[in-house]
C-alpha cells in the first residue's frame, strides 16, 4: 500500500506539471528555448516539457549597459549644437551615428569591396549588433566587415570582423533567438559621424512609434537599393499581428498608416528610438530587423527581435567585466 500510495503521489505531480497553466503575460515555450528558465529557481511549468517564459524584470540603474550609456552621455562631442525603407524618407547626413551596414567577402579574398547585406547597430567601442540570419549563411562562410559612419554606403568606415557570436538557441523556422553580436578587429573611434546607441531600458510601450533605418531595397519588384540612408516610423502593434511571434522575444510593427515598412537588406537594423534622457544625442536601440511579409504589401507587418529580453545576454559578452 505504501509503494501503491507513493506511485499515486508521483503520477499526480506529472499530471500536475503537464496541465495547460497560466502564463500571466509570458510565453509557454520549451525549456531550452527560455533564456531565463536555468537561472530561476522554481519555473512554472505550462505544458510537457515546456515553461512559462517570462521578460526580464530587472530595473536596477547599475546595468553594465546603462553604467555604459551614462559613459556615453559625458562625452560632449556627442552632442550635436541643436538637438528605404518602402514609402520611407531620407535622413540628414549622420543623423543616426549608431546605423552600421554588414559585409561579406569570400573567406581570404583580399581585394574587392564586401557585399553589403544587412543592417546593424553599434553598441560599443568594439561591438555591432545584428540579427542572427544575417551571418548564418547557407552554404557560406565568408569573412565579415561592418561599415560605419556612413550616410552613402561607398563612404563607409570599414572593420573587419573578428569574431562572430550568435545565440545559441536561434531557430530559424520561429525566428526565436534572432540576435548576434559582432566583434570588430579595431576599436571604434567615436565621432559625430559615429556614435553608439543604448540599449533597451523597459519593454516596448503599446502603439509606441520608434523609427527604422536602412539601405534595404525600396520595393518588393523592382529591386531597387537607395544610395542613402533611409528611415521611416513604424507603429508597435498587437504580437498576434506577426506570424509565429512571441510576446516576450518580439515585437510586432507595422509602417504608421499602413505604408511604411522594411525591405529587404534592411535586416539586422535598429528599430530605435531618441533616449528619452539624453534626447537627440544618443539613440536606444529597442529592437532588431528580424522578418517580415512583402514590403510593400498593403497593411506590412514585420517581426522585431525585443532587445530588452537579451539585455543580460548582451551584457555577458560585451561587458563581462562589470
Amino acid at each position: 500500500m505504501h509503494v501503491a500510495y507513493l506511485l499515486t503521489i508521483l503520477l499526480m505531480m506529472v499530471a500536475t506539471q503537464t496541465q495547460a497553466v497560466n502564463c500571466d503575460g509570458g510565453d509557454c515555450l520549451p525549456y531550452h528555448r527560455c533564456l531565463y528558465a536555468k537561472k530561476l529557481k522554481m519555473v512554472p511549468y505550462c505544458a510537457d516539457g515546456s515553461v512559462c517564459c517570462r521578460p526580464p524584470t530587472r530595473t536596477t540603474n547599475d546595468s553594465p549597459s546603462k553604467r555604459a550609456c551614462q559613459e556615453y552621455s559625458n562625452d560632449k562631442s556627442f552632442c550635436p549644437p541643436e538637438l528605404l525603407i518602402f514609402h520611407g524618407n531620407g535622413t540628414e547626413r549622420h543623423e543616426r551615428q549608431y546605423m552600421a551596414v554588414i559585409g561579406k567577402r569570400a573567406k581570404g579574398n583580399e581585394t574587392g569591396n564586401p557585399e553589403w547585406i544587412c543592417g546593424g547597430t553599434v553598441i560599443h567601442e568594439r561591438y555591432v549588433l545584428t540579427a542572427a540570419h544575417c551571418i548564418l549563411l547557407v552554404d557560406e562562410d565568408p569573412d565579415f566587415f561592418v561599415g560605419l559612419g556612413a550616410y552613402n554606403k561607398s563612404e563607409s568606415q570599414i572593420y573587419r570582423v573578428v569574431n562572430v557570436t550568435h545565440h545559441r538557441d536561434y531557430d530559424e523556422l520561429s525566428s526565436v533567438n534572432d540576435i548576434a553580436l559582432l566583434r570588430l578587429n579595431e576599436t571604434i573611434v567615436f565621432s559625430e559621424k559615429i556614435k553608439p546607441a543604448c540599449l533597451a531600458t523597459s519593454p516596448v510601450g503599446s502603439r509606441e512609434t520608434l523609427t527604422v533605418c536602412g539601405w534595404g531595397y525600396l520595393d518588393s519588384v523592382s529591386r531597387t537599393q537607395p544610395d542613402e540612408l533611409r528611415k521611416a516610423d513604424l507603429q508597435v502593434l498587437k504580437i498576434s499581428d506577426c506570424s509565429r511571434a512571441s510576446s516576450d522575444m518580439h515585437i510586432c510593427a507595422g509602417g504608421v498608416n499602413n505604408i511604411s515598412d522594411v525591405c529587404r537588406g534592411d535586416s539586422g537594423g535598429p528599430l530605435a528610438k531618441w533616449h528619452p534622457r539624453w534626447g537627440g544625442c544618443l539613440g536606444q536601440v529597442i529592437g532588431i530587423v528580424s522578418t517580415g511579409g512583402l514590403c510593400d504589401a498593403q497593411y506590412p507587418r514585420t517581426k522585431f527581435t525585443n532587445v530588452f529580453y537579451y539585455v543580460e545576454w548582451i551584457e555577458s559578452i560585451v561587458w563581462p567585466e562589470y
